[in-house]
């Protein structure tokens, strides 16, 4: 949890930089979170949920990584994503788009089970 903690501040310090104004965002910035939401997406299809395939050799080496070690910890990252998506890309209908698309499969997904 300490590296979530990590992201967690290094999340917080671009939103609040994008807050004030002080960046601006190109089309590659947008095709990148688009990139980049498309990853979380197809991630969490295949690792996160009751159909999830072989997930315990993957897990073990995103720990390894980058400290997420379980599927609670990935979805607690997604998570956080998407909250930054909605506070940081407001101005970018196709980011927000695709934030909301990933939020509404993530809650649907649960609430069938």
């Amino acid at each position: 949890l300490t590296v979530l903690h990590e992201h967690d501040r290094a999340l917080e310090a671009s939103a609040a930089a994008a807050a004030a104004g002080a960046r601006q965002h190109t089309a590659a910035c947008v095709r990148l979170e688009l990139s980049l939401l498309a990853f979380l997406q197809e991630f969490r299809k295949v690792y996160i949920g009751d159909v999830s395939l072989g997930t315990t050799r993957m897990f073990e080496k995103l720990n390894e990584v980058i400290g997420i070690g379980d599927s609670k910890a990935m979805l607690t990252l997604i998570m956080r994503k998407v909250v930054l998506n909605l506070r940081q890309w407001a101005g970018e209908s196709d980011v927000l788009d695709a934030t909301t698309k990933l939020f509404y499969e993530l809650i649907t997904g649960y609430a069938s089970i």
